[in-house]
C-alpha cells in the first residue's frame, strides 16, 4: 500500500509540471508584453540581472508556479492536512493564478510569494515544540524577504501572532524571536542601501508608495475585479463549509486550518490598506485559499462532477488569461 501511495504521489508531482505550462499558454502568445512594476525597485534590479521579463517571462513564470505548487503540496503532506495525501492544493493554486496575465506572470508578488509559503511552513512547525526558536526566526526572516520584494507582505507578520496564539501560548520572548528574523533582513537591506547612497529611492519607491491611510485606496482596474469576484465567491464557499474543516479531524489539524483562515483574513486586510497598481496582488489571497479549497474538493465523491468542475475552471482560466480580463 505504501509503494502504491508513493507511486501515486510521484505521478501527481510530475503531472503538475506540464499542467503549469499548459495553463500559461496565454503568456507564451503574448511574450513580448512585459508588465511594468514602477514601484518594485529591488525586483526590477533582479529582473534585469536574471532576465525575468521579455521573451523569458513565460519560462520563469512556469518555473515559479511549479515551485510554489510543490511547496504548497509539501506543506499539505508534511502537516497531513488532506487525507491520503491528495495534491489538490498545488493544482488549485496553478489554476487560480492562471486567471489573469498579471497573476500568472512573473513579478514581485509571485517571487515574494515563494517566501510567504516557506514562512507559513515555518510557523506551522512551532506546534511540534522542537527548534521552536529557529522556526520563529525563519518565519520572520522569510516574511522580511517577501516584504523586501513586495512591501504588502509585511502584513503577514500578524500571522506570526496568530500562529503563536493558536498553536502555542503567546509570550514576549517568542514574539521577539520572530521579530528578530524580520529585523535582521531589513537591517541588512537598509545597510546596503545606505552604503550605496540609494536609501531615499528605496524609501520612496519601495515603502512609502505602497502604504495608505484609508481603505480601498488601490488602482486595480475593472479587469482585476473579475478575478477578485471569482476569488470572493470561492472564499464564501469555504466559509459556508467551515464545519467541514472541523469534522472528524484531530485537534492539531483543526488548528492548522484555523490558521489558514487567519492567513486568508490577513490577505483580505492587505487589499484594504495597501496601494497596488494591478491584480497581481491577489496572489496573496490565492495562496491560503488554494489549501482550503484543496480539502473541500475531497468532499466531492463523484469523479465525473469533479472532472467537470476542473475542466470548467481550466478553460475559464485560459479564456480570461488570453482575453486579459
Amino acid at each position: 500500500m505504501l509503494q502504491i501511495f508513493r507511486k501515486s504521489l510521484l505521478f501527481n508531482i510530475l503531472l503538475i509540471i506540464p499542467y503549469a505550462f499548459i495553463l500559461r499558454l496565454g503568456l507564451y502568445f503574448n511574450s513580448g508584453k512585459s508588465p511594468i512594476y514602477e514601484k518594485a525597485w529591488i525586483y526590477n534590479h533582479l529582473a534585469d540581472l536574471f532576465h525575468l521579463n521579455g521573451p523569458y517571462q513565460y519560462l520563469w513564470s512556469a518555473i515559479l508556479i511549479i515551485l510554489q505548487a510543490f511547496l504548497l503540496n509539501h506543506l499539505v503532506n508534511k502537516f497531513k492536512l488532506n487525507p491520503e495525501g491528495q495534491l489538490f492544493a498545488g493544482v488549485v493554486f496553478i489554476l487560480l493564478s492562471a486567471m489573469h496575465p498579471l497573476t500568472a506572470n512573473v513579478g514581485p508578488v509571485m517571487l515574494g510569494n515563494v517566501f510567504l509559503i516557506l514562512a507559513i511552513t515555518q510557523i506551522m512547525g512551532i506546534y511540534i515544540k522542537k527548534q521552536t526558536a529557529l522556526h520563529l526566526f525563519n518565519f520572520g526572516f522569510f516574511v522580511g524577504l517577501a516584504a523586501i520584494l513586495y512591501p504588502p507582505f509585511i502584513w503577514f507578520l500578524l500571522i506570526g501572532l496568530a500562529g503563536l496564539t493558536i498553536l502555542r501560548s503567546i509570550n514576549v520572548q517568542e514574539w521577539l524571536q520572530m521579530m528578530s528574523g524580520t529585523i535582521t533582513i531589513l537591517f541588512l537591506v537598509f545597510t546596503i542601501c545606505y552604503v550605496t547612497g540609494s536609501e531615499k529611492i528605496f524609501y520612496q519607491l519601495q515603502i512609502k508608495a505602497y502604504f495608505s491611510s484609508s481603505i480601498f485606496n488601490s488602482v486595480s482596474g475593472a479587469k482585476g475585479l473579475i478575478v477578485l469576484f471569482i476569488l470572493l465567491i470561492l472564499l464564501i464557499v469555504t466559509l459556508i463549509q467551515y464545519n467541514f474543516y472541523k469534522i472528524k479531524r484531530t485537534v492539531i489539524i483543526q488548528k492548522y486550518y484555523d490558521l489558514m483562515f487567519w492567513i486568508t483574513l490577513c490577505s483580505l486586510i492587505s487589499l484594504f490598506f495597501m496601494k497596488f497598481d494591478n491584480c497581481s496582488h491577489l496572489i496573496l489571497l490565492m495562496t491560503p485559499l488554494s489549501v482550503l479549497l484543496g480539502l473541500l474538493l475531497t468532499k466531492i465523491k463523484n469523479p465525473l462532477l469533479l472532472e467537470t468542475l476542473h475542466l470548467l475552471f481550466a478553460f475559464s482560466a485560459l479564456f480570461l488569461q488570453i482575453q486579459n480580463w
